[in-house]
């Protein structure tokens, strides 16, 4: 039997309310999955979980919790879809649809969307040599132009790293790195993360399904976090953002987990059965996270909306 497991995640700004949290191998955010998987059950209509997945709203009755791994973090897996690329399109679809009517109910003009992929590749302390030729096929398999690469090998972490563009404007950053610690077992991981601009964030669902496929093509497992960012024009004080949270949590029947409000920024957590994804926190599960913050270059408003978590700075 083969299990999802979703840990936990950081962002620019420490939510040191996420328990546990790791950052590795990306500049603002990681996600660390533990597993992944799904056993098919008689009886459920593959369509209609499928339905449920994709819209917003829908029911989880489709899906049950597994209870607790060795690891101690809560499993969520599926019983319908046979095919582990029908759930992973069901999964995807649902996240963008949290996603996008969360943030668009809060009025807010998008300037940019965030895909992340957090892979763990295997158990190993890997050579360079070997997370170079993965990187390079990666890459290759994104047809990204206009590359440039870093590496680093020091003791206990090495890293090879790409950023480049796969069309005009969409940025794209392809990071293979292991980790030697000293108290736990080594590890190799792939993050890739993609940015779109404005003008692009309409591809955002396509780009999700188009990700997926790349990494699961390659043998491996998909664990896609994805946002959306803008702006309102209006400067917020603490309870007028916390009323945009209040709104976007509303539009996809999300109920509030925890957060932190400052004068700086708000950023609530929250959950809703609108998509079956989910990561455990002190507080409980949650795959929405809303964040708004003033930003004084822009004179504006920022607005952050990611699921199950925000994976760009805020």
């Amino acid at each position: 039997m083969k299990t999802w497991t979703l840990i936990g995640a950081v962002g620019t700004l420490l939510m040191v309310h996420f328990a546990p949290v790791f950052a590795q191998g990306w500049n603002d955010a990681a996600v660390f999955i533990h597993g992944r998987g799904f056993q098919p059950a008689t009886g459920v209509p593959h369509q209609a979980v499928q339905n449920k997945a994709a819209s917003v709203g829908g029911s989880l009755s489709g899906w049950q919790s597994s209870g607790f791994s060795k690891s101690g973090v809560e499993v969520l897996k599926t019983r319908g879809p046979e095919s582990e690329a029908q759930l992973a399109k069901a999964v995807d679809a649902s996240q963008v649809a949290v996603v996008e009517k969360g943030f668009h109910a809060t009025g807010a003009t998008p300037d940019k969307a965030v895909l992340n992929d957090y892979t763990v590749l295997n158990q190993k302390y890997s050579s360079m040599s070997s997370l170079a030729a993965t990187g390079q096929r990666v890459m290759q398999e994104l047809s990204l132009r206009q590359t440039k690469i870093v590496t680093r090998n020091s003791d206990g972490e090495r890293l090879w790293e790409v950023y480049g563009y796969k069309d005009q404007h969409t940025l794209v950053t392809v990071v293979l790195s292991s980790f030697r610690a000293t108290t736990q077992s080594p590890i190799s991981v792939l993050t890739v993360s993609e940015t779109l601009p404005k003008e692009d964030v309409p591809r955002l669902e396509s780009d999700m399904f188009s990700l997926a496929s790349l990494i699961e093509n390659s043998g491996w497992a998909p664990q896609i976090s994805t946002c959306m960012s803008g702006f309102v024009g209006a400067r917020l004080g603490n309870v007028s953002a916390k009323t945009l949270v209040d709104i976007a949590f509303a539009a996809v029947h999300a109920k509030r987990v925890e957060g932190v409000s400052s004068s700086l920024v708000t950023s609530e957590s929250g959950y809703t059965s609108s998509t079956p994804w989910h990561l455990v926190t002190a507080g409980g599960w949650m795959n929405v996270q809303v964040a708004v913050h003033y930003d004084d270059v822009a004179h504006k408003t920022r607005i952050v909306v990611g699921s199950p978590i925000i994976v760009t700075t805020y």
